[in-house]
């Protein structure tokens, strides 16, 4: 009888238990994995979005030989696009004639 139970007990951690710890770990690696690519991905959207207004703010300074007051005026004229679901921009321009400062930040 003894026996008979150490064999269930095999069988059940193998056909069971088993394949069900094994497809939660893969499903936990699985979702892990997007959280980092999503991530990454966010990460380089908010470089790419601070390039894109740091070079219309120097195109801007080369057509018009000013730095733009705000950050509405690259996006009307210079075509500078911004997901604001995701990020925060402070564009800060104290003279016409000193870059401003800008900053991306993820919400």
């Amino acid at each position: 009888m003894k026996n008979f139970r150490q064999n269930r007990q095999k069988y059940i951690f193998k056909s069971i238990v088993l394949p069900i710890l094994l497809c939660t770990a893969i499903l936990v690696i699985f979702i892990l994995g997007v959280y980092k690519f999503n991530n990454l991905s966010l990460e380089q959207d908010r470089q790419l979005t601070l390039a894109a207004i740091k070079k219309a703010t120097v195109q801007c300074y080369a057509d018009e030989g000013r730095y733009p007051a705000q950050l509405d005026y690259l996006i009307e004229n210079y075509g500078v696009k911004i997901d604001y679901d995701h990020f925060q921009v402070t564009y800060d321009c104290a003279a016409a004639n000193v870059s401003p400062n800008i900053a991306v930040f993820r919400k």
